[in-house]
């Protein structure tokens, strides 16, 4: 199960205070019952409702790239964490295996200025993906019950945020962010990430 970060946490938090952002997620916790958790219901309300989303993005975008938090996490970190280069769809595959197998959560580092890898190039729906949005989890191409674009312990998955067939790289950038840059050591899916300023 995800347990959300203290980001994460303070995120639902402040989106649920404010009028203009929080639509979709007292709509979605009026009907909590028919998710697996709250945290859940609250998550996907925010990625249903395009301010919410809005607001998300810009608070995850402000977080990562605070460099006093992400020099706290290089002092702290130990000297043999696994580093994963990129924060994109395959980088939160990986880093959200390995945790959930047990391993230690890696350092994930990105030179952009927003996570999430290509599919965060652009804040609007700029392209679609190429496999078919179903419900299912991982598994190989071809496998008809699997969702290719499915995230291994994610709080919510692609599927959750959209019906088209062909879904758009924002629909999948809002199951990334929630889970793959999780800094807080209490995230379940990925490590610290920060960006990396070329220098």
């Amino acid at each position: 199960m995800f347990e959300p970060s203290a980001q994460i946490e303070s995120l639902l938090t402040t989106v649920a205070l404010r009028q203009a952002t929080s639509a979709g997620m007292r709509a979605m916790m009026e009907r909590e019952s028919e998710f697996p958790s709250p945290l859940v219901a609250s998550l996907t309300g925010i990625a249903l409702d395009p301010n919410g989303r809005e607001f998300a993005d810009q608070a995850l975008d402000t977080h990562w790239s605070d460099e006093p938090s992400q020099q706290e996490v290089l002092d702290t970190s130990r000297d043999d964490r696994e580093v994963i280069i990129g924060s994109g769809f395959h980088a939160a595959v990986y880093a959200a295996t390995r945790v959930l197998c047990g391993f230690p959560k890696p350092l994930v580092l990105e030179r952009n200025a927003r996570a999430g890898g290509a599919f965060a190039m652009t804040a609007r729906p700029t392209f679609y993906l190429n496999s078919r949005n179903r419900a299912g989890s991982g598994g190989l191409a071809g496998d008809q019950g699997a969702s290719l674009n499915y995230l291994p312990g994610a709080p919510i998955q692609a599927a959750n945020v959209s019906m088209v067939e062909y879904q758009t790289n924002t629909d999948m950038l809002t199951e990334l962010r929630p889970g793959s840059g999780s800094s807080g050591r209490r995230g379940c899916l990925g490590g610290a990430m920060f960006r990396c300023h070329d220098r």
